[in-house]
């Protein structure tokens, strides 16, 4: 698509994004071409729903269209030769008249299945009102959108609480030279002991767990932009040995053995909350072991262990499960955009107190045999949210 972006910015720049799918355009192209009260239909991939770069499309159609019906087959495979997230969608270019949205999300693909009339009439739900407003599109009953307004009346969303304080982990462009482990770390620290002040403990997405992080024998080297990497004689020889590919990379800083730029380095080596980017259940952990994090995980460098509580709840992974893309293998995609809405209640002290006290238990126990001290930490959050 690299050579079709200019023309499809100029054509259809109430859709574009750069990091649009292609089929985000035809939904554009179709809305050209019909009329008033003229209908379309399209299979295609369900990711504009909920991914950042299907905010405009939604928009738009919010704005042009009733959309008619919603058929979500998630991950069956509907197709034999594409792997996919599918959906039937259909919709109706402006009119007076205010429409219902089905919804309906398949769940088999046995009979009624492949007559998807009867599936819809059989399955679907009548969407409340305003579930599909603006860029915000909630696909979920009538129950499940009562519970999503409640918990955000009761508190702020998470970017607001952390004072947007939400961070990406380290993208090297080449983890070979930067990656390294505890046998590489002690020969390079033989060699030159100054080695040591930018060779940093590491843990990548799929160590962290609900609870805990599991500890891999991994480190960083960490050369930020501007380091004098004179200073340091074995990094800067380890890393030469890859010079042409660490040149080649687009994440680098302006020498070759620099990672690309960073303003929150500081904040890996504070107490943080740390949560992978894409799980299939709730896993956020603590760290207080100045660890980094590769770019499949995030940070929030607070120790706040009345947060992680909350965030660490059945009632929040179910509010991401709505809200977050989906992919396949039953796992979701947590990008800052969506974790940033996570509504935290507000509470007194004595509030937090038991909360914290349990959560502590679960840290201590590394997530082992927590299920106790889980379903009352979710009964105690369950009430701020007043569900």
């Amino acid at each position: 698509m690299k050579d079709l972006k200019p023309t499809l910015k100029q054509v259809f720049p109430e859709v574009y994004t750069g990091t649009s799918d292609l089929y985000c355009f035809f939904y554009a192209r179709a809305l050209q071409l019909l009329k008033t009260g003229g209908m379309l239909a399209f299979i295609s991939s369900n990711k504009w729903f909920r991914a950042k770069y299907g905010e405009k499309l939604r928009q738009h159609i919010a704005d042009t269209c009733q959309v008619r019906s919603i058929t979500d087959f998630g991950e069956l495979p509907v197709f034999e030769s594409a792997a996919v997230l599918v959906m039937i969608f259909l919709a109706q270019k402006q009119s007076d008249i205010k429409l219902n949205t089905q919804f309906t999300q398949v769940k088999s693909l046995e009979s009624p299945y492949p007559d998807i009339k009867t599936v819809i009439n059989e399955q679907g739900t009548i969407l409340p009102n305003n579930s599909l407003n603006g860029k915000n599109w909630l696909l979920s009953d009538s129950t499940t959108a009562s519970l999503i307004n409640k918990m955000s009346a009761a508190g702020i969303p998470l970017g607001e609480y952390v004072n947007e304080k939400i961070y990406w982990g380290i993208k090297t462009g080449f983890n070979q030279a930067f990656v390294i482990d505890g046998a590489k770390r002690a020969e390079l620290i033989a060699k030159d002991p100054k080695s040591a002040e930018i060779i940093k403990p590491l843990a990548v997405g799929d160590d962290v767990r609900k609870w805990c992080i599991r500890s891999k024998d991994k480190y960083l080297i960490v050369t930020s932009i501007g380091i004098d990497i004179k200073k340091y004689s074995a990094i800067f020889e380890h890393l030469n040995q890859w010079k042409l590919e660490l040149d080649k990379r687009y994440d680098k800083g302006k020498f070759y053995w620099e990672l690309r730029a960073c303003a929150y380095y500081a904040e890996f080596e504070k107490p943080k909350i740390v949560y992978p980017e894409i799980c299939k259940e709730t896993r956020f952990a603590f760290d207080n072991k100045a660890l980094f994090f590769n770019n499949k995980a995030f940070i929030i460098p607070v120790n706040d262990l009345y947060l992680l509580g909350i965030l660490n709840s059945s009632m929040v992974w179910d509010y991401l499960k709505t809200f977050c893309s989906d992919l396949l293998g039953k796992s979701i995609e947590l990008r800052s955009i969506y974790t940033s809405k996570i509504p935290i209640p507000l509470a007194s002290e004595s509030e937090k107190e038991p909360i914290i006290k349990l959560v502590q238990k679960c840290l201590d126990a590394k997530g082992v045999n927590c299920e106790e001290w889980e379903k009352e930490i979710d009964e105690r959050v369950a009430a701020l949210y007043g569900l």
